[in-house]
């Protein structure tokens, strides 16, 4: 139990970049970014820069999971070290203008930590099936809702933010599909995410790499956790949402 909540919500970085209603902006916003990549160590600063952005954004800090000041810096660069983040550059300036955290949880413990204490998902939890969605008739084998399958590949999808003058140009579907390709899939692939309640609607993730495909899309009660200002985790009534659990067979995705 104590490994479970090591874990708590320390991925839980929900979606942004496809619920936005963004403002068209300039043709060369439009064409002169280009540079995505997969990050490193070394674009921790840039990472950092993106999510002190977000403090500025009112919709996009309460719909994103933000570490307490005291820890961001440690965890960012964590993640980076890791490989967990993607990001994009504007060529002309070398201005980074978006990010997006999508990584295999690869590792037993931290996945069961994450499906069941983050995002609620377990055969026992009450689920809805996804109905905005194309979703084929089936069922989730329980092993691979309790995170213990071994033919399948567990993808986690988190932070996504695109600075206001880039959105709308289909930025952060590129950096998905760029960065999904980077993992090496099994013979199934379960996508997990978190959303709060009044962007559980937005399926952007499931559009982007399902390309309409046939799926199985099942959604848990969750809360998406905030903190006070020393850094105390609270749980907030407007932060509730779901967890979802995408599953497909890798040749459904693109």
């Amino acid at each position: 139990m104590k490994l479970l909540f090591k874990y708590c919500f320390s991925f839980f970085i929900l979606l942004f970049g496809f619920f936005t209603v963004a403002t068209p902006s300039s043709h060369e916003a439009a064409t002169s970014y280009c540079c995505k990549r997969a990050a490193t160590l070394e674009d921790s600063e840039n990472i950092m820069a993106l999510f002190g952005q977000i403090e500025d954004d009112i919709d996009a800090k309460q719909a994103l999971f933000i570490y307490p000041k005291q820890e961001q810096r440690k965890k960012i660069v964590e993640a980076a070290s890791k490989g967990r983040f993607f990001i994009a550059y504007e060529q002309a300036t070398n201005r980074p203008v978006a990010m997006l955290k999508l990584f295999e949880l690869a590792d037993y413990e931290e996945r069961k930590a994450v499906m069941a204490v983050e995002l609620g998902i377990s055969e026992s939890a009450e689920a809805t099936t996804c109905s905005m969605c194309i979703t084929s008739e089936g069922i989730i084998p329980s092993s691979v809702l309790d995170g213990s399958d071994e033919s399948t590949t567990y993808i986690y999808v988190g932070s996504q933010y695109t600075v206001a003058d880039f959105r709308g140009h289909g930025i952060q579907s590129q950096l998905l599909r760029f960065a999904h390709r980077h993992i090496v899939k099994k013979e199934s692939v379960a996508l997990l995410y978190g959303q709060i309640e009044r962007i559980t609607d937005e399926h952007g993730i499931v559009k982007v790499l399902s390309q309409g495909k046939l799926i199985i899309h099942l959604r848990y009660p969750t809360t998406k956790p905030a903190f006070d200002d020393e850094g105390n985790k609270v749980f907030l009534a407007e932060n509730k949402g779901r967890g979802s659990i995408v599953y497909l067979t890798s040749e459904e995705l693109v």
